[in-house]
């Protein structure tokens, strides 16, 4: 059934126009107040059924409703049970619909305690009357649901159901999983049911939102964070799931990190490892240097050079001097800027370690006289993707700049692939060099609040890694803490160094130094 028989289709049931649309990357339907987009992989007969859903919320839900303190899961909950709630409605009206909507539910089991089976056991024991689950969670949805049967026009009633189920699923420690569009797929997103802030929230969950249901329906407190300006730097990510980007999806916001009194033992640290990083050969300092050969003077000889000087002296000509190799600094002295991961799963150990690491690298690029900056960043959903300059490629790296720092609280998220994105588009700027590289220092672990699915936060930094790296930047990586690091993310090689811990840790910055030259 095509986009213009559906339109006809819901011109028959409302006497009004529907402008209908199919969508080639939708995961789920999207309502709008006279339109429709209708995933076009859905077959004909589920696209009927999306357009008889939409009409049920048409019929019988508010639009634009206030999302006040719910959490993403109290919000799936509520969605789900508004399902429940319309299409029993409609089908009052027009008991032939049911038709439309009962394939869906038939390979829906018992199986599975995770939230998505959960939620799909719930849907289809709240469909089909005959079915018997048998999970008290779900048994205590129906039980609900049934005691307001008879008035299912109360739509606040309704919503005090999806506040009990979403605190219980608290109470079991059920994970917020995904609504990754397998399961009664002719349902939409939901984001109509909503107001913007909440309907952006629920899309931008489109592959999950890792928050834990130990927080019930509602969050601790509303969200007073100020939007982020209109001019904010808007970067596009990596949808695994679909291999196509989704443009201007992450939103950075450049501002100072929250702080707190520095440490006077890692003060006391920091000074330790530069004194020692200024006393010692690291024991892969050679990366950082390069061998030049043919030269008058130097640390170790030319061998062919050498044998051609020879060659000439028999021959009776006039012998090269240049017999000799030295080492000098890289030719490929570009603009470094290491990238830090101020994120709350660095724990207070590792993102001691990162500060440790920036200060000897520091001094490091200062001896090449190579220029560098030092940034950080962290995450509170997609719209936030705070990014902190401590020092930029033309500051000098003084003392406020270094209390600042060490002072930098660790918290919130790590959404590394927005802020590699712009820590890129920043060496951009640095026009002067063609080998300008980004030394990434964390513990590769990347994660938000509006994702659950482990892997594409991962994948997005990958793909952003990949693509700065063919656009002639070198992006190395140390990580600290447990394996595997950040070479989940830069992959697994030369260029990545982890450490457990900060043993020798002015040797091991000199070795992650050295593989932006490798």
């Amino acid at each position: 059934m095509n986009a213009l028989q559906l339109a006809r289709f819901l011109h028959g049931m409302t006497a009004r126009e529907t402008g209908v649309q199919l969508d080639d990357a939708a995961p789920r339907a999207t309502l709008g107040h006279a339109t429709l987009r209708v995933p076009r992989t859905l077959p004909p007969d589920a696209r009927v059924a999306a357009a008889a859903h939409a009409l049920a919320h048409w019929r019988h839900s508010p639009s634009g409703e206030p999302a006040g303190t719910l959490t993403p899961i109290g919000i799936a909950i509520a969605g789900l049970i508004e399902d429940a709630r319309v299409e029993t409605l409609l089908a009052r009206e027009w008991p032939g619909l049911a038709t439309f909507w009962a394939p869906a539910f038939a390979p829906i089991d018992r199986e599975g305690l995770t939230f998505g089976r959960l939620c799909a056991r719930l849907a289809k024991a709240l469909f089909d009357r005959s079915y018997r689950d048998g999970n008290p969670w779900v048994d205590t949805g129906v039980q609900l649901f049934d005691a307001l049967r008879d008035r299912l026009d109360d739509y606040r009633a309704c919503r005090t159901i999806a506040s009990r189920l979403a605190n219980d699923l608290g109470q079991m420690r059920v994970r917020f999983e995904p609504d990754d569009g397998t399961w009664l797929r002719y349902r939409d997103d939901n984001a109509w049911l909503w107001t913007q802030p909440a309907a952006a929230s629920e899309r931008a969950g489109s592959e999950g939102v890792d928050t834990s249901a130990a927080t019930g329906g509602h969050a601790d407190a509303p969200d007073d964070t100020p939007a982020p300006p209109a001019d904010a730097p808007r970067y596009p990510e990596w949808n695994c799931h679909t291999r196509r980007e989704r443009r201007d999806w992450a939103t950075i916001v450049e501002r100072a990190p929250p702080t707190s009194a520095p440490s006077p033992s890692l003060a006391a640290r920091v000074d330790a490892d530069r004194r020692t990083a200024r006393h010692m050969r690291p024991a892969r300092a050679a990366e950082l240097l390069r061998r030049v050969g043919r030269q008058l003077d130097g640390d170790a000889l030319d061998v062919d050079a050498a044998i051609a000087a020879r060659i000439a002296r028999h021959a009776g000509h006039a012998p090269d001097p240049r017999i000799f190799r030295r080492r000098v600094p890289h030719d490929a002295c570009g603009p470094v800027l290491i990238l830090l991961d101020l994120s709350a799963s660095t724990a207070a150990h590792v993102a001691a370690l990162e500060k440790r690491a920036a200060f000897v690298l520091g001094d490091l690029f200062d001896r090449q006289r190579r220029r560098w900056a030092v940034h950080g960043y962290t995450s509170d959903g997609r719209h936030r993707v705070y990014y902190a300059r401590f020092k930029d490629f033309d500051d000098a790296f003084d003392a406020p700049r270094r209390t600042a720092l060490l002072a930098a609280d660790a918290g919130m998220s790590t959404r590394t692939g927005a802020a590699l994105r712009h820590a890129l588009a920043l060496l951009r700027r640095e026009t002067g060099s063609v080998r300008a590289a980004v030394l990434m220092i964390g513990d590769g672990e990347a994660a938000d609040i509006d994702v659950f699915d482990p892997r594409y936060l991962v994948e997005d930094a990958r793909h952003a890694a990949r693509h700065g790296r063919q656009h002639g930047v070198a992006i190395a990586g140390l990580s600290f803490g447990a394996p595997p690091g950040l070479s989940t993310i830069l992959g697994v090689g030369p260029s990545c160094v982890h450490a457990a811990n900060g043993d020798a840790l002015p040797a091991v910055v000199a070795q992650a130094a050295g593989r932006l030259t490798a």
